[in-house]
């Protein structure tokens, strides 16, 4: 699913402050901040999320993808996503539901 793809077509916030990056949709429409996080800045998380991508490393990629706030899925290749994504496919599809 393609939630950018929705939320900019049929969704609007003020606390998106114009922006779709998923650093201010996602704590906006449910609550989750990267404050937290080992590696917070976004353009610092660009580059370490590309070099984790780039390692052979397991244990290195797995690490960076932890300070990222990710979950690492070793087996499918590239394949990682932010733990606060099913909380916003639920949002989404609570609206969708109303």
């Amino acid at each position: 699913m393609d939630l950018h793809r929705i939320v900019r077509r049929h969704y609007y916030h003020p606390g998106f402050r114009g922006s779709l990056s998923l650093k201010t949709v996602l704590p906006t429409m449910t609550h989750t901040h990267y404050d937290d996080l080992a590696i917070a800045d976004g353009r610092l998380a660009s580059v370490r999320y590309m070099e984790a991508l780039r390692t052979s490393d397991e244990a290195v990629r797995s690490q960076t993808f932890a300070d990222l706030g990710y979950v690492w899925n070793p087996p499918a290749a590239d394949d990682a996503w932010h733990p606060g994504i099913p909380s916003l496919m639920e949002y989404v599809r609570e609206r969708v539901a109303r």
